[in-house]
């Protein structure tokens, strides 16, 4: 496989990155270890993942023990004050195991909101901090909104980006924010290629994002054979056909603009209702059958019952969802599934 320049820095990684969310959340403790070294060993040298992420940070520090030279991992924190950055940090290479990181990624933007960002001492002082002291070696943002996207590439030297990107989510990748990023050599990676699990055509997915060559998908896997597909696909060296363009065509006026990106931003509700779970009804509904349904999503039907449209979950949407609407829509198709 081919490497690819990381925007302007020295390091080299393969077209295609590996997600931790989905192995951490859906896969046994004991075969997270196994995933990420077979991956490794297809030639994918990049790895996402983030303190959040359950133990995921643990799963890379065993899986890549003796051979750290060899990957690039990135990680994220969503501190908002500089002693728990810190904090963050040593604990983000305590777990993988390492005295250093190579991208640190500041998580979802919200700290470059904060008027101590730039502040001296604020946040980007103690990343620079880190960054001199050879802790991390690059520094970058992960965003759920081009406005705090674009400020994050105004205000500090950045090296890294990653936003999501998909045969949907255009919204970074051919607007002002890419073009400003180009522009400034930052490298942008794509999260959530396949829109958070509920775009299942991954050929198309991934071939789209191929037409874009400074855009790295990061791809979220349980498995090492899904790895396996997507690097067939990648490097088949078919382009996307008419009859490919019109199919996603057919997909984004099918999803429209109410998606879910699965961001979690709108959580937690405070009536407890796993919002993001229900989000993902349509794909239950494909997936499951009536008994696995009812098993699977049965509770969270019921705590979605208890919605009082508070409105708060609207507010934190980046992308400025109607939830409770779609909330009543995901509670009246699972009602029209299992009454069959």
């Amino acid at each position: 496989m081919d490497m690819v320049q990381l925007g302007r820095t020295d390091l080299m990684v393969s077209p295609l990155g590996m997600g931790t969310v989905p192995m951490v959340s859906r896969v046994e403790a004991r075969e997270r270890v196994n995933v990420v070294r077979a991956v490794r060993d297809m030639g994918v040298n990049w790895f996402d993942t983030s303190r959040n992420y359950a133990d995921a940070e643990d799963v890379l520090g065993e899986a890549f023990q003796g051979v750290r030279d060899e990957v690039v991992i990135l990680s994220k924190s969503s501190a908002t004050k500089p002693e728990t950055l810190r904090s963050h940090m040593e604990e983000t290479l305590r777990r993988l195991r390492s005295d250093y990181l190579d991208v640190f990624l500041f998580h979802g933007g919200d700290a470059i909101k904060e008027d101590r960002f730039l502040a001296p001492g604020g946040l980007l002082d103690t990343a620079e901090a880190a960054r001199q002291a050879g802790k991390i070696r690059l520094l970058g943002f992960s965003a759920h909104s081009v406005e705090v996207a674009i400020k994050a590439l105004e205000v500090a030297a950045f090296d890294v980006a990653m936003v999501p990107a998909n045969l949907v989510s255009r919204q970074y990748i051919e607007g002002a924010f890419m073009a400003q990023a180009r522009a400034q050599g930052v490298a942008v990676v794509a999260m959530k290629p396949f829109g958070g699990g509920r775009l299942k055509n991954a050929r198309l997915c991934l071939k789209f994002l191929q037409q874009y060559p400074d855009v790295l998908p990061c791809v979220g896997i349980e498995r090492a054979a899904e790895m396996v597909e997507n690097l067939r696909i990648w490097e088949d060296g078919e382009p996307l056909s008419a009859e490919d363009l019109a199919e996603i065509d057919r997909i984004r006026a099918a999803v429209g603009d109410r998606f879910c990106r699965q961001c979690g931003y709108c959580m937690p509700c405070p009536q407890d209702i796993p919002i993001m779970l229900m989000n993902l009804m349509e794909a239950w509904v494909q997936q499951l059958s009536r008994e696995a349904l009812v098993h699977t999503l049965g509770s969270a039907v019921d705590k979605s019952r208890g919605c009082v449209e508070c409105g708060e979950c609207v507010e934190k949407c980046p992308y400025d969802l109607p939830i409770p609407e779609m909330l009543k829509e995901s509670i009246a198709l699972y009602e029209r599934t299992v009454s069959g």
